[in-house]
Protein backbone atom coordinates (compact mmCIF):
# COMPACT_ATOMS: atom_id res chain seq x y z
CA UNK A 1 0.00 0.00 0.00
CA UNK A 2 1.20 4.10 0.61
CA UNK A 3 -0.54 6.75 1.61
CA UNK A 4 -2.06 9.71 0.30
CA UNK A 5 -2.99 12.92 2.22
CA UNK A 6 -5.42 15.39 1.89
CA UNK A 7 -6.25 18.91 2.85
CA UNK A 8 -8.62 21.30 1.76
CA UNK A 9 -8.71 25.15 2.44
CA UNK A 10 -10.92 27.73 1.02
CA UNK A 11 -12.18 25.98 -1.93
CA UNK A 12 -8.55 24.39 -2.70
CA UNK A 13 -7.51 20.84 -2.32
CA UNK A 14 -4.00 19.77 -1.58
CA UNK A 15 -2.74 16.64 -1.86
CA UNK A 16 0.10 14.54 -1.50
CA UNK A 17 1.95 10.95 -1.82
CA UNK A 18 4.69 9.23 -1.18
CA UNK A 19 6.16 7.04 -4.53
CA UNK A 20 6.61 3.89 -2.99
CA UNK A 21 5.16 0.92 -5.37
CA UNK A 22 5.21 -2.73 -3.44
CA UNK A 23 3.87 -6.14 -4.31
CA UNK A 24 1.69 -8.10 -1.98
CA UNK A 25 4.82 -9.90 -0.75
CA UNK A 26 6.14 -6.46 0.41
CA UNK A 27 9.36 -5.78 -2.03
CA UNK A 28 9.51 -2.47 -3.68
CA UNK A 29 8.83 -2.15 -7.50
CA UNK A 30 11.08 0.24 -9.16
CA UNK A 31 8.57 1.89 -11.07
CA UNK A 32 7.43 5.54 -11.34
CA UNK A 33 4.18 5.95 -9.99
CA UNK A 34 2.51 9.15 -9.70
CA UNK A 35 -0.59 8.11 -7.02
CA UNK A 36 -2.27 11.71 -8.30
CA UNK A 37 -4.43 11.60 -11.19
CA UNK A 38 -6.68 14.35 -12.49
CA UNK A 39 -9.74 13.86 -14.60
CA UNK A 40 -11.63 16.79 -15.56
CA UNK A 41 -13.80 18.25 -12.43
CA UNK A 42 -11.95 15.33 -10.23
CA UNK A 43 -8.84 15.16 -8.85
CA UNK A 44 -8.10 11.05 -7.30
CA UNK A 45 -5.21 10.13 -5.35
CA UNK A 46 -5.22 6.45 -5.03
CA UNK A 47 -3.51 3.53 -2.82
CA UNK A 48 -3.34 -0.20 -3.54
CA UNK A 49 -3.60 -1.05 -7.11
CA UNK A 50 -1.17 0.91 -9.68
CA UNK A 51 -3.92 -0.17 -12.46
CA UNK A 52 -6.68 1.20 -10.35
CA UNK A 53 -4.89 4.83 -10.94
CA UNK A 54 -4.22 3.96 -14.31
CA UNK A 55 -7.84 3.56 -15.07
CA UNK A 56 -8.95 6.73 -13.65
CA UNK A 57 -6.95 8.82 -16.22
CA UNK A 58 -8.99 10.60 -18.83
CA UNK A 59 -7.88 7.71 -21.83
CA UNK A 60 -9.81 5.37 -19.90
CA UNK A 61 -12.78 7.14 -17.72
CA UNK A 62 -14.86 9.34 -17.83
CA UNK A 63 -16.10 10.49 -14.45
CA UNK A 64 -19.89 11.75 -14.16
CA UNK A 65 -20.73 15.43 -13.96
CA UNK A 66 -22.55 15.46 -11.06
CA UNK A 67 -20.88 13.98 -7.91
CA UNK A 68 -23.06 11.93 -6.08
CA UNK A 69 -22.80 9.53 -8.93
CA UNK A 70 -19.07 8.84 -8.35
CA UNK A 71 -19.01 6.31 -6.04
CA UNK A 72 -21.35 4.23 -9.03
CA UNK A 73 -19.59 4.96 -11.78
CA UNK A 74 -15.80 4.31 -10.28
CA UNK A 75 -17.51 0.92 -9.25
CA UNK A 76 -18.85 -0.30 -13.01
CA UNK A 77 -15.17 0.66 -14.33
CA UNK A 78 -13.68 -1.09 -11.70
CA UNK A 79 -15.62 -4.05 -12.60
CA UNK A 80 -15.07 -3.48 -16.10
CA UNK A 81 -11.61 -3.62 -15.90
CA UNK A 82 -12.05 -6.59 -13.49
CA UNK A 83 -10.55 -4.52 -10.34
CA UNK A 84 -12.94 -5.86 -8.40
CA UNK A 85 -13.98 -9.29 -6.43
CA UNK A 86 -16.78 -10.55 -4.94
CA UNK A 87 -17.10 -11.37 -0.77
CA UNK A 88 -19.60 -11.65 1.53
CA UNK A 89 -20.59 -7.93 1.26
CA UNK A 90 -20.21 -7.71 -1.74
CA UNK A 91 -17.60 -6.08 -4.92
CA UNK A 92 -14.41 -4.89 -3.31
CA UNK A 93 -11.53 -3.13 -5.19
CA UNK A 94 -8.27 -3.23 -4.25
CA UNK A 95 -7.57 0.49 -4.00
CA UNK A 96 -8.72 3.35 -1.93
CA UNK A 97 -8.73 6.66 -3.23
CA UNK A 98 -9.25 10.30 -1.88
CA UNK A 99 -11.19 12.38 -4.11
CA UNK A 100 -10.86 15.95 -4.63
CA UNK A 101 -13.66 17.58 -6.18
CA UNK A 102 -15.20 21.12 -6.00
CA UNK A 103 -13.08 22.08 -3.58
CA UNK A 104 -13.88 19.57 -1.25
CA UNK A 105 -12.55 16.40 0.03
CA UNK A 106 -13.86 12.85 0.09
CA UNK A 107 -12.22 9.62 0.44
CA UNK A 108 -13.56 6.11 -1.70
CA UNK A 109 -12.92 3.25 0.49
CA UNK A 110 -12.59 -0.60 -1.06
CA UNK A 111 -16.57 -1.56 -0.58
CA UNK A 112 -17.21 1.75 -3.12
CA UNK A 113 -18.67 3.96 -0.14
CA UNK A 114 -17.56 7.46 -0.15
CA UNK A 115 -17.76 9.89 3.24
CA UNK A 116 -16.54 13.61 3.52
CA UNK A 117 -14.25 13.65 6.69
CA UNK A 118 -15.03 15.34 9.51
CA UNK A 119 -12.06 17.74 9.74
CA UNK A 120 -10.33 19.22 6.82
CA UNK A 121 -8.13 16.44 6.31
CA UNK A 122 -8.26 13.21 5.14
CA UNK A 123 -5.87 10.17 4.36
CA UNK A 124 -5.53 6.42 2.66
CA UNK A 125 -3.24 3.72 2.56
CA UNK A 126 -1.24 1.35 5.19
CA UNK A 127 0.59 4.83 6.23
CA UNK A 128 -2.94 6.23 6.95
CA UNK A 129 -3.02 5.77 11.11
CA UNK A 130 0.63 7.52 11.33
CA UNK A 131 -0.68 10.42 8.71
CA UNK A 132 -3.72 11.21 10.67
CA UNK A 133 -1.91 11.27 13.83
CA UNK A 134 0.48 13.80 12.61
CA UNK A 135 -2.51 16.12 10.39
CA UNK A 136 -4.90 16.05 14.74
CA UNK A 137 -1.55 17.07 16.23
CA UNK A 138 -0.64 19.83 13.74
CA UNK A 139 -4.10 21.07 12.74
CA UNK A 140 -3.97 23.86 15.09
CA UNK A 141 -0.24 24.83 14.80
CA UNK A 142 -0.92 27.75 12.06
CA UNK A 143 1.05 25.72 9.14
CA UNK A 144 0.35 25.92 5.60
CA UNK A 145 -1.25 23.07 4.19
CA UNK A 146 1.51 22.20 2.32
CA UNK A 147 3.63 21.64 5.92
CA UNK A 148 0.95 19.69 7.38
CA UNK A 149 1.13 17.21 4.72
CA UNK A 150 4.92 16.51 4.36
CA UNK A 151 4.56 16.17 8.41
CA UNK A 152 2.11 13.71 7.71
CA UNK A 153 3.81 11.40 4.67
CA UNK A 154 7.39 12.13 6.97
CA UNK A 155 5.18 9.87 10.07
CA UNK A 156 4.09 7.24 7.18
CA UNK A 157 7.12 6.54 5.66
CA UNK A 158 8.93 6.60 9.41
CA UNK A 159 6.97 3.99 10.77
CA UNK A 160 5.57 2.08 7.57
CA UNK A 161 7.73 -0.01 5.63
CA UNK A 162 5.70 0.24 2.39
CA UNK A 163 6.29 4.10 2.10
CA UNK A 164 8.82 5.84 0.67
CA UNK A 165 10.76 9.23 -0.23
CA UNK A 166 10.07 11.56 -2.36
CA UNK A 167 7.04 12.91 -1.84
CA UNK A 168 5.01 14.80 -4.11
CA UNK A 169 2.68 17.65 -3.03
CA UNK A 170 0.28 19.19 -5.35
CA UNK A 171 -2.59 22.01 -5.20
CA UNK A 172 -5.73 21.88 -7.68
CA UNK A 173 -8.52 24.94 -7.29
CA UNK A 174 -12.07 25.15 -9.18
Amino acid sequence: MSCIVAIEENGTVFMGAETAATSDDGSRRPIMCDKMVVNGSYVFGFTGSVRAGQVLRPHTFTPPSEFNLIGEAIRVLFNEMQLTTEGEVGAQCATNLIIGYDGHIYEMLMDFQVNQSLYDFTTVGSGAPYAFGALYSCMDMGLTPEERITLALDAAIEFDSSCKYPTIIRNFSW
